[in-house]
């Protein structure tokens, strides 16, 4: 489903967690202004070692990267009745220091992302059924963030400076237990940002994406949807003969099995024509299958609140503790990489078999190190987390670690990281799946009052390349130390 929008970083639990829905503020809708704000800062250190023990595995590279991410946004807006308006100008920095050419870090001084980040009115009311039943008809049309349910095909970038919005429609008919969604909307461009001019944003590439999708609950064992996704796009200055049509219809079953135990699983089939000039054929899929748990209340120390005045009015004044974990595999297709007569490397020469995720949520899904985009990889993933909230209500700590052990699709094919960047050289006479093993760990700390909520997380990554890494990349180890910060008020 399209959840609502979320303001820290995705994680692979936090896809089992529901968002309020759409009916429920139907209901509680009351004429009200609305202001308020957000702050996010993400420093990151990045150092790779190559595998002769070096820390410049390819000349020319300077391999000890540092990058620094600014948010500020405003949030303005009110409710009236069943209308609605928000509207979040931001400013937006990266900065740091790198000559690679890899992802996000490694542009050095990043663009501004100045402007409206969202910018849209929403129209919401209960419709009345023969059945007696209640639907909800939400409407929101103008800038606006997007998030699937998982974010393996469309998330809002919550990691990046300037996070990720659409221009479009969304219209949303929800019932009791199963409703309708539809988006048709174009990814948005930072207005007038430097360093581009309004004619460079009008000459940019353009993207038309829509979206169907139909879910039913039968329980809290089962909720199905059924989807399909479409995109169009065609090449903005000098691209202008370029034309891409795909269609991904997609599956997803998930529930609670027992107590806190859930499962996920999805699949995204893509069909269509990567390249619509040369009539390049793509058939492509994705597929994922998740178990997580989370505890009861495991106890802990700290007085009652039971003899208090009104204890209904406040938690119980102990310290809580809850412990779970998860396990998994996520897959994406690639496609692999043959030699031509003159000993050139062409990769998807006929048809085009790497699965098209531009705008997934990187950190969500295939590790936190930024090492693999969604396509070309195998991601066996387990890990535990804990939660402990403090007997004030207002502060709570979070633990979880993760490993990832990657492997290559089609050994022969490229690997890409999450900014698209090629790692590397595809071999096509290589035969060695085993990609790289990474380990992410981090602390999160949440401080809650009525007013604000402050997340803070520390996190470190490493990236120990396996076999098959090390031959393509020339790479042995890559580690990251990250702070991210974010204020909401």
């Amino acid at each position: 489903m399209v959840e609502a929008p979320t303001y820290v970083e995705a994680t692979p639990e936090g896809a089992d967690r529901p968002a309020p829905s759409d009916l429920e503020q139907v209901r509680a809708r009351q004429l009200r202004i609305v202001a308020g704000g957000m702050f996010m800062t993400r420093p990151q250190l990045d150092h790779a070692t190559s595998v002769d023990g070096t820390s410049a595995s390819v000349p020319g590279d300077y391999w000890t990267n540092y990058a620094y991410h600014v948010r500020l946004r405003a949030r303005l807006g009110f409710d009236a009745g069943a209308v609605g308006l928000r509207i979040e100008p931001q400013v937006a920095r990266t900065m740091g220091h790198s000559n690679t050419s890899e992802g996000e870090s490694g542009r050095g001084i990043g663009p501004a992302r100045d402007g409206l980040h969202q910018a849209y009115l929403d129209y919401s009311s209960p419709l009345a059924t023969k059945g007696g039943d209640t639907v909800a008809l939400h409407l929101r049309v103008g800038r606006q963030e997007l998030n699937v349910g998982t974010s393996h095909v469309y998330g809002p970038a919550p990691w990046a400076a300037g996070m990720r919005s659409w221009d479009g429609l969304h219209l949303h008919l929800e019932g009791e237990r199963g409703g309708l969604r539809m988006f048709a909307g174009s990814l948005a461009h930072p207005f007038l940002s430097a360093p581009q001019s309004l004619g460079d944003h009008l000459g940019d590439a353009l993207e038309l994406t829509w979206i169907g999708q139909g879910y039913w609950t039968f329980g809290p064992a089962a909720t199905v949807e059924l989807g399909v996704f479409g995109n169009h796009s065609h090449g903005g200055a000098g691209l202008s003969e370029s034309q891409r049509d795909i269609y991904t219809p997609n599956l997803t079953l998930n529930g609670e099995i027992y107590e806190g135990l859930r499962y996920h699983v999805e699949g995204h089939l893509q069909l269509g024509w990567y390249d619509n000039t040369a009539r390049q054929v793509h058939r492509a899929g994705q597929a994922m299958g998740k178990l997580s748990y989370r505890s009861p209340v495991l106890g802990g120390r700290g007085a009652s609140s039971e003899n208090s005045e009104d204890p209904s009015a406040r938690p119980p004044r102990r310290t809580q503790m809850r412990a779970g974990g998860w396990l998994g595999v996520d897959y994406a297709s690639g496609g692999g990489c043959s030699r031509t007569e003159n000993d050139s490397v062409v990769c998807n020469a006929d048809i085009h078999r790497d699965f098209y995720s531009p705008w997934m949520a990187r950190h969500g899904h295939f590790g936190w190190g930024d090492r693999f985009w969604a396509s070309n990889v195998i991601d066996a993933f387990i890990g535990p987390k804990f939660e402990l909230a403090l007997p004030s209500a207002k502060q709570s700590f979070e633990f979880l670690a993760a490993n990832h052990f990657f492997a290559f699709a089609d050994p022969t094919g490229q690997w890409r990281d999450t900014g698209e960047g090629p790692i590397g050289t595809p071999d096509p006479d290589n035969r060695n799946r085993k990609a790289a093993n990474e380990v992410d760990m981090r602390v999160r700390h949440v401080w809650k009052t009525s007013e604000l909520t402050l997340t803070s997380d520390l996190g470190y990554v490493v990236v120990a390349n396996l076999s098959g890494g090390r031959k393509i990349s020339g790479e042995r180890l890559r580690q990251r130390l990250y702070l991210m910060i974010v204020l909401n008020w």
